[in-house]
Formats: structure tokens, sequence, C-alpha cells
């Protein structure tokens, strides 16, 4: 198995459904915040985690469908899509 299979393989597991988390477990939450957040604003968290995991598993699915088509450019357009859904997430929730 070539180097670039593996990734499309490993890749593709995050869009199996219910792998990725689709709300963040509370204790992000309370990082993110700095403490516990109000209503309004756990809500509008909540929705942009939701969103962010989405956007991984369409990228995620995409990847997978153009690996099993051998679609280099699909391929290729595809894994950057994962790698700023990746970004996206981590950019805003990885610890500063």
């Amino acid at each position: 198995m070539s180097l670039l299979a593996l990734a499309i393989r490993v890749t593709a597991s995050l869009a199996k459904p219910g792998l990725i988390l689709r709300s963040p477990p509370k204790l992000w939450r309370f990082w993110h915040f700095g403490g516990i957040p109000s209503p309004a604003k756990e809500v509008k968290f909540a929705q942009d985690f939701a969103k962010k995991a989405n956007d991984l598993h369409e990228a995620a699915v995409a990847l997978e469908a153009a690996g099993k088509k051998a679609d280099k450019s699909g391929i290729l357009d595809a894994a950057g899509k994962v790698g700023n859904a990746c970004k996206a997430c981590h950019d805003e929730y990885r610890e500063k």
C-alpha cells in the first residue's frame, strides 16, 4: 500500500458517522471561556464546533471518494480541504 493510499484510508476513517465529536466536551467549553460561559455563548460555541466538525466530515468523505476513483486532482483538492477544516478548528480551539 502506498503512503498516499494509507493517508487516504486514515483520513477517510474520519468520515465514519459518530467518530467526530459533534459537540465539544464540557471541559473544552470551560477552558475556551476561562470559566462557566453564559448560555448564549455556550450555544454559539456548540453550533460553531458542530459546523467545524461537519466541515471535516464532508471533506473526509470527498477525499475518500476521490481516492476510490484514483482521481489525483480530486485527491489533492480534497486533501487541501481536510487540512483547511483541521486548521479552522485548531486555530479556534487549540490552546495557545
